[in-house]
């Protein structure tokens, strides 16, 4: 058969597999019955057969004069953002890396830029790099380099390393160049490597892929090298690296395997991992009553270190805990410096901030009204099995806010001159709260926070100015979870989140579909801005139940698409079976997403509604009128010569 009609083939293979999930997808039904997630062990099942199937595909054959080119860093200090590469003045080659590839560059790692073919001879080559220091901030300025040179090309395949190393005598970055060759033993020899071993190209973009969340492509480099290798038995790093991706893949079972095979144990839990386990004890047991001993764990968290993401997003959690906590227990003064300590524009940075202006309200502890707050850590269902990291608490609506109802008519206190003192140090937080997402349950009751405290200190036309704009914007997140209820319904959520890495990038999946930053800042702020169609994702995604069957769905697509890619697929045992029980699968989870955003959507909806009604009755109330004076009761005579 032509190389062409295997290619159409190959085309016509993938295309059908997009239909037939498409066509799932955009008929999925309105919100009913809340669909069954795929169990772990059916999505394994998956996983395994298309590994099997993978593993049986004959070894890729190279071309004749092609050229590898693969990028490395051995500096430490600096995180690669840009490469560009340029031969023979043909276009460029222009590749953005994200954060967590740097650090993947930084653990051995190693990116395939390109795979060229190229005529045997001489050919001008250059490449630049952009990189900037790990510890600096986004805006700081960036190092930069340049690698000009000529390569020769002879009739065998070949691969060179770009690697940035700290050189010269002031340590200036710069780009290293290293023709890579194999070898079948472990003499020493400049840029060789042994097939298999950690130095294999192949081994470290398996490395690269593991790290930056990719672990099914990672195993299909390692397959790919399995299969180059022929028989020749590889060394054990070859195996602990197939493991280490096969575990990451949902797959543990297989990896222990490999682990044997290799003679290797194992890797023991993180440091991240072993935190989630002290996370969520230390949660059980402030659900058991036992909040001292629960405390002691989450305060290690909250005080450890680690630059990482994830260990930085778990600190912010348990501080938010803590700091909730001590709320519950009227110490606001222990508060402070607990939601002071998350930071500024994590995921529970809106709540902390929310929490910081009512801890400043009460420093000394006393300043809380005594009793059960409502904003305090909520009770979590002692059933719910755990998640990743459990949600321990929900801002709600205070009990200061919602007593005005039980109060009638609308009059406040007038403030002392220092309890005027404190709620000016509590605006301070709200006030950076209210510029933020007004979907979030935290931002909405900033919004009637502030002109709560601004009605304690006697200024009521800002009060009341701020009731009308959150009524406004209330009015606005309302009609817009309508919107956002409509096309996730029409299947529109599943249709953006069906996407694949960028090829010229290295940045997650799923920003594809994720909405830009700070949507709901508009010109005017008079004027809210209209969402965009995918806003309500950056709520979903801080669910980790969401995130998980959302990763579970790319998986299935991943699977579906390394399928239609197999050479001879068609023909090998099993594969339109399994062709069919994935495209089911993906189907099946796309459902799931469905039904889980609509849920989520519901819940955000009543908080809006909540909200929105609390501001309307506070604001009917500051323009009702004051009532008019009662009449004077007469007074009866007394009768003639009565006793004085």
């Amino acid at each position: 058969m032509k190389q062409s009609d295997i290619k159409r083939k190959r085309i016509r293979r993938i295309g059908a597999w997009l239909q037939a999930v498409a066509a799932a997808c955009v008929s999925l039904p309105l919100l009913a019955v809340a669909q069954e997630a795929q169990s772990p062990d059916a999505i394994a099942s998956l996983k395994a057969a298309t590994l099997d199937l993978m593993q049986a595909q004959p070894a890729a054959v190279e071309t004749a004069g092609s050229l590898t080119i693969y990028i490395g860093n051995k500096d430490q200090a600096l995180l690669l953002d840009e490469m560009r590469l340029w031969i023979d003045g043909a276009p460029q080659l222009r590749y953005e890396y994200s954060d967590r590839e740097g650090l993947a560059l930084h653990r051995d790692g190693l990116h395939r830029l390109a795979v060229l073919t190229l005529s045997p001879g001489a050919h001008h080559f250059r490449a630049d790099f952009a990189a900037r220091y790990a510890e600096s901030p986004p805006d700081h300025w960036r190092a930069a380099g340049v690698l000009d040179r000529s390569i020769t090309i002879d009739a065998q395949p070949a691969s060179i390393e770009l690697e940035l190393v700290k050189g010269g005598f002031i340590g200036k970055p710069e780009l290293e160049f290293h023709p890579l060759k194999a070898v079948t033993d472990n003499t020493p020899v400049p840029d060789s490597y042994l097939v298999g071993s950690r130095n294999d190209p192949r081994v470290r973009v398996a490395i690269f892929y593991t790290a930056t969340d990719r672990p099914l492509a990672a195993a299909a480099e390692l397959f790919s090298l399995r299969a180059q290798s022929g028989s020749a038995q590889l060394p054990p790093d070859y195996y602990q690296q197939l493991a280490d991706a096969l575990n990451d893949f949902g797959l543990p079972q297989r990896a222990r395997l490999l682990d044997r095979q290799a003679g290797t144990a194992p890797d023991g839990a993180t440091a991240v991992p072993a935190a989630y386990a002290d996370y969520n004890r230390g949660v059980a047991l402030m659900r058991d009553g036992q909040t001292a001993e629960g405390a002691a764990l989450l305060g290690a968290i909250a005080s450890g270190k680690g630059d990482d993401a994830e260990a930085a997003a778990l600190r912010d959690r348990a501080n938010l805990v803590l700091g909730y906590m001590q709320l519950r227990n009227h110490t606001g003064a222990s508060a402070v410096p607990l939601f002071s300590s998350v930071r500024s524009f994590g995921r529970d940075a809106n709540a902390a901030l929310l929490g910081l202006g009512w801890a400043l309200l009460a420093p000394s502890g006393n300043g809380q009204n005594a009793g059960p707050r409502r904003n305090a850590a909520a009770p979590v269902d002692p059933q719910a099995s755990f998640q990743r990291i459990p949600v321990l608490l929900q801002p709600h609506l205070t009990d200061d806010i919602a007593g005005l109802k039980r109060h009638e008519p609308y009059t406040l206190k007038q403030a002392s001159p220092q309890e005027e003192q404190v709620l000016r140090q509590a605006l301070v937080p709200w006030v950076e709260l209210v510029g933020r997402d007004p979907i979030d349950p935290a931002v909405q009751e900033g919004m009637i926070a502030i002109p709560y405290a601004l009605n304690h200190i006697g200024a009521y036309e800002e009060a009341q100015e701020d009731f009308v704009r959150a009524v406004k914007l209330l009015e606005a997140a309302d009609a817009q979870l309508d919107v956002a209820t409509q096309r996730v319904s029409a299947g529109q959520m599943i249709q953006a989140l069906d996407t694949r890495e960028a090829a010229g990038n290295g940045w997650p999946w799923w920003l594809a579909a994720y909405p830009k930053e700070h949507w709901w800042l508009a010109d005017d702020p008079r004027d809210p801005m209209a969402a965009p169609e995918t806003f309500y994702l950056q709520h979903l995604m801080a669910d980790d139940g969401f995130r998980t069957a959302m990763q579970d769905f790319h998986d299935l697509c991943l699977l579906g698409d390394a399928i239609g890619r197999m050479d001879g697929a068609d023909g090998a045992p099993g594969a339109d079976g399994l062709r069919a029980r994935v495209i089911a699968a993906t189907a099946d989870q796309a459902r799931l997403l469905q039904d889980q955003a609509l849920a989520e959507l519901a819940k955000e909806k009543r908080h809006t509604r909540m909200y929105l009604g609390e501001a309307r009755f506070a604001l009917a109330h500051i323009n009702e009128p004051a009532p008019e004076p009662a009449p004077a009761m007469a007074v009866r005579p007394a009768p003639a010569g009565a006793a004085r």
